[in-house]
């Protein structure tokens, strides 16, 4: 079972001087779309979910398409103002949401197990605080950083819970960090063309990059002695980044919490899901493609042996 390697698209545009917007975050679909987004043929997700009810996987793509639109509200935009009235307009949305009258339809679909729960509107909030963060206060220090992530993605995790099960969800801290950084390394050039939040401040100060370096990586392939010096630089910054990634997802899968969500048939998929992003990063950990610009996947048979195994 071969993996199989690729370039990015959004690195294949960007090196061919085509800024045009990213493809869509898993699920794809346009975010303002009336219907349902269901996963991609062959995507870890499709594999990860493929043994969930009907009802089930409609309720868990409508909840990771609403927390996608939140998290890339203000993907592309440049003017501040014009990010100021779309914050305005979400945070007005999810009042609306909490009251059962939501009007985006990603919104209105979530309805049923989010209207009137004050504990999910916590939750969208604080997605649409780390999108705030990412633009206008981005963390000056690690342990900042650290829990911008942190309470992002609890808060992402936690919604997909509700979703699955339509009960408040339990704090899952311990599972945060491992899908944060592991959404991080996979969305590395669309991050750095939109100046969303990338690795620990301390990192690239120590490494001497910054976010401009980096982009500059995904532009041109390094042929003078600083540019090679600057993608060996950045290579190591990525493989550090892979490193603690798999740290983060071996205490994540081995919790408790992890152990409890795993032996229950409604949330399954969640451990399910995080065992396939772990065997991604074990593949990037052997083969270090250069993230930037390329990434190498799980071949479908892998994806679809893995879940077979897990999901019993």
């Amino acid at each position: 079972m071969t993996n199989k390697i690729h370039q990015t698209p959004l690195a294949q545009s960007i090196s061919q001087g085509k800024f045009s917007e990213p493809p869509a975050l898993e699920p794809e679909a346009n975010e303002n779309s009336a219907a349902v987004a269901m996963p991609r043929d062959g995507s870890t997700l499709y594999y990860a979910t493929h043994r969930l009810s009907a009802d089930a996987q409609q309720r868990l793509m409508s909840q990771l398409q609403l927390n996608n639109t939140l998290a890339n509200v203000l993907l592309g935009v440049r003017e501040a103002p014009v990010a100021q009235t779309k914050l305005q307009w979400w945070n007005e949305e999810l009042a609306r949401l909490h009251d059962s009258q939501a009007r985006h339809p990603n919104a209105k679909r979530c309805e049923p197990w989010l209207a009137k729960n004050n504990s999910a509107l916590e939750q969208l909030t604080a997605i649409l605080d780390a999108a705030t963060a990412a633009r206008f206060d981005a963390p000056e220090n690690d342990s900042d950083w650290q829990a911008v992530i942190s309470r992002d993605y609890n808060a992402r995790l936690q919604l997909i819970f509700t979703a699955l099960t339509e009960n408040t969800a339990p704090d899952l801290q311990t599972l945060a960090m491992a899908v944060g950084w592991m959404d991080i390394l996979r969305q590395l050039p669309t991050r750095i063309h939109h100046d969303q939040l990338l690795f620990p401040p301390s990192w690239q100060q120590d490494a001497n990059i910054d976010t401009a370096t980096m982009h500059k990586s995904i532009r041109v392939q390094g042929r003078e002695t600083d540019e090679m010096e600057d993608h060996a630089a950045i290579q190591t910054l990525i493989s550090g980044a892979v490193a603690v990634a798999l740290t983060e997802f071996d205490s994540a899968i081995t919790s408790e919490i992890g152990r409890f969500l795993q032996r229950q048939s409604e949330t399954r998929v969640i451990p399910v899901w995080l065992r396939l992003r772990q065997a991604q990063l074990m593949v990037w950990q052997q083969s270090q493609p250069n993230l930037l610009r390329e990434t190498i996947t799980l071949t479908p048979l892998k994806k679809w042996w893995l879940a077979f195994r897990f999901n019993r």
